[in-house]
């Protein structure tokens, strides 16, 4: 970070304004993000401040995915509805974003690091959401299950908090990003 530090206080030396204060600033933040990634040792400031970032975005993560699973199963559920003897289902999507979120499972799976500066992780093995049968609320003549008013209105509700988890994904991005301009 030699360099850095000279080509700083030329900055600081010559140009006394607003800009090359500005400028200044933001060549230390590139240098001490460069000097992090580019040194041998991995520096205890990184995760603190990537870490509740990651656990926002996991939550997130973790919402679209269980929402696009259910969207699955409720269009299942809407394609089988002439199917003789098809058993409507659905799962319980708070208990599943619960499940999700409640930190590694069974399923999970250790990332290999092969470098000390990499973050340490754990990788899905697709989390396999118990689905459950729904009640007939009006039971048919061949044993189908599927009402089409139910699963429409679901799928609906289901839609419109996949576009508003969509909407908040990309506000907290936005958030993010600005903050990290500054």
């Amino acid at each position: 970070m030699g360099i850095g530090k000279e080509i700083l206080g030329c900055f600081a030396v010559c140009h006394e304004t607003q800009a090359a204060t500005m400028m200044a600033n933001s060549l230390k933040r590139v240098w001490w993000i460069a000097d992090i990634y580019l040194s041998d040792k991995p520096s205890p400031q990184v995760q603190p401040m990537t870490d509740p970032i990651s656990r926002d975005l996991d939550f997130f993560q973790n919402a679209i995915s269980l929402r696009q699973q259910r969207q699955e199963v409720l269009a299942t559920n809407i394609a089988n509805a002439d199917t003789p003897n098809y058993k409507a289902r659905d799962f319980d999507f708070s208990q599943a974003l619960l499940k999700a979120g409640g930190g590694s499972s069974s399923s999970s799976l250790p990332l290999a690091r092969t470098s000390d500066r990499h973050l340490p992780g754990v990788a899905g093995a697709g989390a396999a959401v118990p689905l459950q049968y729904r009640q007939a609320v009006q039971p048919s003549l061949d044993g189908n299950t599927v009402d089409m008013d139910v699963e429409r209105v679901q799928f609906a509700d289901n839609t419109s908090r996949y576009q508003a988890d969509l909407t908040l994904i990309s506000q907290r991005l936005k958030s993010i990003n600005a903050a990290l301009a500054q």
